[in-house]
């Protein structure tokens, strides 16, 4: 099941930047077009080719997500054979909204200063998950009832947390992008993030500006990252992406109180900053901050002067109801 939450913003995905491949910089030019790319991440001859980032770890924003009522049935798309899978069970609406709306979620509001209201919360879910069976009926998102109970978990320790990290909340939210997933593969044409494929540890999405279905994932230790093209590969929590080498690789951070080589040096790894020559633990949410040095930021992003939370935002109004 996908959320239209408000995602909190590591500038990964907000204001452009480069990495170039020779030293792992920041560099204030953007200039190639990434649908233009072929996904850096399997590309092992010209690997991160213009080396564009774009350093914000949440998902573009979600506002207008939730499709519009089908105004007939559209043709359905073709994904292949279904006859194994046991349809949704008719309470499935009534048991999201269970594990979304409840005592933790209210106090996750609360806790960020949004009213919770139970009957406004489970109303938005059940309508929303409404939306998403009838685009099952007509082939536009596939169903996986295996990921239902896991879901429901993942919806539970999120909200009983109330803040997770980016990458956490990824691999966290996993099964609920099972349970309903969309179609469309990176590349193909669309108009809402509910229709995009998610890949396994990751989040598909529609780009806002070229209308394209994008993914983002989570990879371990070794393996190969990317910042931008149709499929982002994020390193896992304690990795950085090291773009020095021919194919950029995941590997483990710096610790804290190591030398580094400038505030554009991202070696320090997620959450950290390189201040006065060695790593440092990145500014607070709320901090004040310039946004020439955004990076920073524990969320390498400063809006109005303050750093943001580099956290999910799970209390948002569309879940909080008030």
């Amino acid at each position: 099941m996908r959320r239209p939450l408000r995602f909190a913003r590591l500038a990964l995905l907000a204001s452009p930047l480069v990495l170039v491949a020779c030293g792992g910089r920041v560099n204030p030019d953007l200039s190639a077009d990434p649908d233009a790319r072929a996904d850096a991440g399997s590309d092992t001859s010209t690997p991160f080719e213009d080396s564009s980032v774009r350093p914000d770890l949440g998902p573009p924003p979600t506002d207008g997500i939730v499709p519009p009522p089908l105004d007939g049935a559209p043709p359905p798309f073709d994904i292949g054979p279904t006859d194994a899978i046991a349809p949704p069970p008719p309470s499935i609406c009534n048991d999201l909204a269970d594990a979304i709306c409840t005592k933790y979620t209210a106090a996750c509001c609360s806790a960020h200063g949004t009213t919770y209201v139970d009957s406004k919360c489970r109303d938005a879910e059940i309508s929303y998950c409404k939306y998403e069976l009838d685009w099952v009926a007509t082939g536009r998102l596939t169903y996986d009832g295996s990921q239902l109970a896991s879901c429901e978990g993942a919806w539970t320790k999120a909200f009983a947390t109330c803040g997770v990290f980016f990458v956490d909340w990824l691999k966290l939210y996993e099964p609920c992008t099972r349970v309903f997933n969309g179609v469309l593969k990176p590349g193909d044409a669309c108009s809402y993030d509910i229709e995009c494929m998610s890949p396994p540890k990751g989040e598909g999405y529609c780009d806002p500006t070229s209308k394209k279905c994008k993914q983002y994932d989570v990879v371990g230790k070794g393996a190969g990252c990317n910042f931008t093209g149709r499929v982002i590969h994020y390193c896992d929590a304690g990795l950085f992406c090291d773009t020095t080498s021919t194919t950029p690789t995941c590997l483990p951070e710096k610790p804290l109180g190591s030398a580094c080589d400038g505030t554009d040096d991202l070696s320090c790894g997620y959450l950290h900053a390189c201040v006065g020559g060695t790593c440092q633990k990145g500014l607070p949410a709320g901090a004040a901050c310039d946004a020439s040095a955004a990076i920073q930021c524990a969320s390498w992003t400063c809006t109005g002067g303050k750093c943001t939370d580099p956290n999910v935002s799970l209390a948002d109004a569309s879940v909080c109801g008030g």
